[in-house]
């Protein structure tokens, strides 16, 4: 009977997230509280007086410290964008 239910894909997909790994948890640490990149990226950029001045493009990490260094600003179509630093922000 076992065998049968886990022949499904489907099945041991749902098995294998269920039972082997856990769900909210990287080494023992609670993800509920974690940024992640879909609460960054494409995400609006405002300046200090409302105005829009782009979306969020991309994230730049230190590689070595992996301490957030700044954003990449997406100005929109035939627009530059630009970076902004962490300490713009």
């Amino acid at each position: 009977m076992l065998v049968r239910i886990l022949s499904s894909p489907l099945a041991v997909l749902l098995f294998y997230r269920t039972i082997i790994v856990p769900q909210k948890s990287i080494s023992g640490k609670d993800l509920d509280e974690a940024v992640t990149s879909d609460d960054i990226l494409g995400k609006d950029i405002i300046d200090v007086d409302g105005k829009l001045i782009g979306v969020t493009e991309k994230v730049f990490i230190h590689p070595n410290s992996l301490d957030f260094i700044g954003i990449e600003v997406d100005k929109g179509f035939l627009r530059k964008g630009f970076s902004i630093g962490k300490d713009y922000i």
